[in-house]
């Protein structure tokens, strides 16, 4: 897991108790809502067109009290996404220890680069639950910092993603035009 992510796990008890604050921002991929509690971002997921951007956020956290506010453990996942910083990142996360152990696989894609179901599932050491794997991956709650757009199928295919696979297709475009641009840069450097 990269070294300035760090992960809670939420307690049933934080889970029934929560206040949550929320912001809207706009992105390089669209509008985003990104959600946090006192311990750290819980939720950041794309706002699609029709559709109410804090539904998902109620369905998720049914007995939170939501406050439209900005604090600092938003802001620096806005700093990350819109300039390409890795400021210290503090996921408060509601999930199972399965999902977790996925979460955390996915952690370790590196940027620019992809892996497979498959892999994943392997590589927590769940080789034959590829579908649960899927599952878990389908319901990562901190899109983009946790990197679920980076799996694809064994095949080669994009495979699905909550927000259409031409958003998928173009994070993962972007990612790969930086990740070349830097590695140019670093031989460049060294010569």
């Amino acid at each position: 897991m990269p070294e300035y992510i760090s992960i809670f796990r939420m307690t049933e008890e934080d889970y029934r108790k929560l206040s949550i604050n929320y912001t809207f921002r706009d992105s390089m991929f669209g509008m985003i809502t990104v959600a946090s509690t006192g311990r750290g971002v819980c939720y950041l997921a794309f706002q699609t067109e029709g559709e109410i951007p804090l539904n998902d956020l109620k369905r998720r956290f049914p007995y939170a009290i939501l406050n439209e506010k900005t604090d600092d453990h938003q802001q620096s996942v806005i700093s990350a996404i819109n300039r390409r910083r890795k400021p210290e990142i503090i996921l408060h996360l509601k999930g199972t220890d399965f999902q977790l152990d996925v979460w955390k696989c996915l952690l370790e894609i590196p940027f620019g680069k992809l892996s497979t179901y498959r892999e994943i599932a392997r590589q927590c050491g769940h080789e034959n639950a590829c579908r649960a794997t899927g599952t878990a991956i389908g319901a990562n709650p901190v899109s983009l910092i946790i990197p679920c757009h980076r799996v694809v199928q064994t095949s080669g295919g994009l495979g699905g993603y909550r927000w259409g696979v031409e958003k998928k297709k173009l994070i993962i475009e972007w990612e790969k035009s930086l990740d070349s641009a830097n590695r140019a840069t670093r031989h460049c450097l060294t010569l």
